[in-house]
Formats: C-alpha cells, structure tokens, sequence
C-alpha cells in the first residue's frame, strides 16, 4: 500500500470514527432524562411533583427523593440513598435540559406564548416600551431560551457560621447565539468601583472588559435605545467612552451611580453639549443644565419626569431630579430627594479616595456583576416595621462566565444568603 492510498485510508478511517462519536453523543443526549431533582426533604420538589401529577413516596433514613422525568416525558418519583459529601448534604440538586423538554413540548422557538408576551408588555409598559417592543423583547428571549441546552442547580443550606447558597450553571448550546453572547461577558481588569452607603437597598456592581462592551451591550440597544429616546447608534458611541464599570446603590430616597470612564473628554465634551442645547422652560420628559460646580467639580443639573409618579423619589409631578459631574476618570451622579446633597457627599468620597479603590490593591475580579440586596431593609419600606420580619436578612449574588468540562461557554451564578 503506497503513501498516498494509506493516507486516504487513514482519513477515511478517522472521518468514519469522528461520525461514530458524534453519532454516539447524539443518541446518549437523546437518551439522557429531560429533568432530574434530588432532594433532602418533599417540601423542596413538592410543588414540581404536583405540577409533574406525580405522587411523592415515604422518605426513609439515609435516603433521598428523586423525581424524573425520562427522554420521553414520563414524570416518576423514588427514594434513592443519599450520596455521600456534597451531593448528599445539598437540600436540592436539579439539572434540567430546556432546549430539549422544550422541542419535546412542540413548542416552536420563533412564536413565543402569549402569556409570556402578556407579561412582557406588563413590564414594559413601566420602562416606557410600546407593546410591539416589548413583544419582540419576548420573542428574542424566547429563542434564546431554546438555545439553552443544560442547567445544573445546587441549594446547600446554611448555619450560624456560614450562608445558605445557591450555585447554578446554565450551558447553552456551542454554536448558538448565546453562546456567542456569554463568550463576550469577560470581567475588566479592575474592579468596579465599591460605595460605602448608608442604608443601601441594592447595589450592583458590573465589570466588563471595555473592548467587549460595545459588543455585550448590542442585544439589549433597540430597547435601550427606545427607552432612552436616542438612536441605537448614538447609544453605541457612548459606549465608546466607558471603560466597563459602573456601581449601582438605591437607598429609600436616592440612588447613586458611578461609571468608569475610558475617554473623559469625550464623555465631558457629550454632556456638556447636552446641558446647552436643553431649555430648562421646556416643557419635555427630561431636561439637562449646568449647575453651580462644587470643590471645582462642574455639576449637570437634569430633571426627568416618568409617566408615573415614582414614590419616594420624585416630586408630586413624578419629576426626578439628578446632579452629576466627572471626578478623575469616574462619573458620579446622584438622583432622588436632596440629590444636590447627595451628590456632594459623592463627590467628597470620591476625592478623599474612599469610592474607587487602587489598581495596586484591588485584586483582578474574576466575575463581572455582583449584587448586594438588604432583604430585611426592603421589606420594612414597603410593608412597614410592623409587619413579620423575613426570614433572609440579605443577599449577596456574583455572576461570571466560565468554560464547561466540554469546553462550551457557560454562566455560573452564585448567590449566598443569611
């Protein structure tokens, strides 16, 4: 057998094998259960076993429930012994296939239901969307959901030392959308900026890569950019001055934001440009002028009135008001009731060095969004002190992208709570 014939031959040899193993993979994941739960106790699937119409069986010692549902949708339930390590000390584990339960269904991925489209324009009447927009919001949401090939989650609960958690991986499928998209969110190089506020309600703190970030934030800029009344491409430019980081803080009167910037003069330059083309006697939604600087900060003035009254915030016209200015390379606005006040506090943080960190000591982050939610604070706000405590304190989530064992790009999510 010559050279030539014997290369043929052993490419056709290692095509034939590649089809077999592909082949394989295909029939083990056809095969594979559309859902699986375990769980310690009945209450942390009882309710998936009463949408599933299946009946829970007696839990004995040193067992475990587990309910199922196979390649073909049939829904079973059985006590199987617990695992030992984490497995077994985990109040639930769940893995679920939604692209496949969801072909299974015969749901199409190009028609989304209406009560999903209902909802959507539920909410997106509050954000200012017509309710074309908002279906189409619901349609793209919808076919990404069928890109979603697997989601694994895992609850371990918590003690006096340690918080309860939650981890959750969510892969979708290597040449999707989504996958593309998730591959796109890379943490910066430093880290977001940290605000010490008293009595935040939320914070939120995001950290992308700048050179990703126009590509990220693309999926979401037709809605952005109805919301914002701007063209999409003028929402893109912007982008082009931020540098990825931002922090987010809400408190019962106020919200902050902070943006790091890549090019502040073109940024300065934006605004400036805003403030002197607003009359502050026109009667628009939003309005924007410079206002008197303060320690040599130049200070934008804007006011902005929702279609709704926002409570606690605005005024009786639902006008918001927002003082903002640049310190270093950082944006910093405040927004609210006493937004003047805020901001100043803002600003004396920033120049006394206590809101940004220093690259030097900061450590690189590993993820690129972190939400910090006072559970307890909420609840008091909206039902009142007399109403019964919750049983969560706080909440503390971190979201990152990371590879899967078969290399697929993949959300990690990872909440703690006390």
């Amino acid at each position: 057998m010559n050279a030539d014939v014997t290369a043929r031959w052993t490419s056709h040899r290692a095509g034939g094998l590649a089809a077999s193993m592909l082949l394989l993979v295909s029939a083990a994941s056809a095969q594979a259960p559309l859902l699986r739960a375990s769980a310690r106790a009945p209450q942390w699937i009882a309710g998936l076993a009463e949408a599933l119409e299946v009946r829970l069986p007696p839990l004995a010692e040193g067992q475990r429930l587990e309910l199922l549902v196979d390649a073909e949708g049939a829904a079973s339930a059985s006590a199987v012994p617990a695992p030992a390590g984490l497995a077994g000390e985990r109040l639930l584990q769940l893995e679920l296939r939604p692209a496949a339960w969801l072909a299974h269904a015969g749901l199409p991925r190009d028609a989304a239901p209406r009560s999903a489209r209902n909802r959507a324009v539920a909410i997106g009447q509050l954000l200012g969307l017509t309710p074309r927009q908002s279906g189409t919001l619901a349609e793209a949401l919808w076919a990404r959901l069928h890109e979603l090939d697997r989601c694994e989650l895992g609850v371990t609960a918590g003690d006096g030392e340690r918080p309860a958690r939650l981890e959750l991986f969510a892969t979708p499928r290597p040449d999707s959308e989504l996958a593309n998209w998730l591959s796109l969110l890379r943490p910066a190089e430093r880290q977001a900026p940290t605000w010490a506020w008293p009595r935040a309600l939320l914070q939120v703190r995001l950290q992308l890569a700048p050179t990703d970030l126009p590509a990220a934030a693309a999926p979401f800029l037709p809605w952005w950019s109805a919301i914002a009344g701007e063209p999409a491409d003028v929402l893109t430019e912007r982008l082009a001055s931020h540098d990825g980081r931002l922090a987010f803080v809400v408190d019962e009167a106020q919200w902050g934001l902070v943006v790091g910037l890549r090019d502040v003069e073109a940024f300065a330059a934006r605004w400036r440009a805003d403030g002197s083309a607003s009359d502050p006697d026109d009667d628009t939604p939003t309005t924007r002028q410079p206002a008197t600087p303060y320690r040599d900060v130049a200070l934008l003035h804007t006011r902005h009135r929702g279609r709704q009254p926002i409570p606690r915030y605005g005024d009786a016209d639902g006008t918001v008001e927002a003082f903002g200015g640049i310190v270093g390379t950082h944006w910093v606005q405040v927004a609210g009731q006493q937004a003047r006040e805020g901001a100043e506090r803002a600003i004396d943080d920033a120049l006394a060095g206590r809101l940004f960190g220093t690259a030097e000591r900061d450590p690189a982050p590993t993820g690129w969004l972190s939400l910090d939610l006072d559970v307890q604070a909420l609840q008091a706000q909206w039902n009142g002190e007399a109403e019964r405590a919750v049983a969560v304190r706080s909440v503390h989530l971190e979201c990152a992208t990371e590879r899967a064992p078969d290399g697929a790009p993949r959300l990690r999510l990872d909440a703690a709570w006390r």
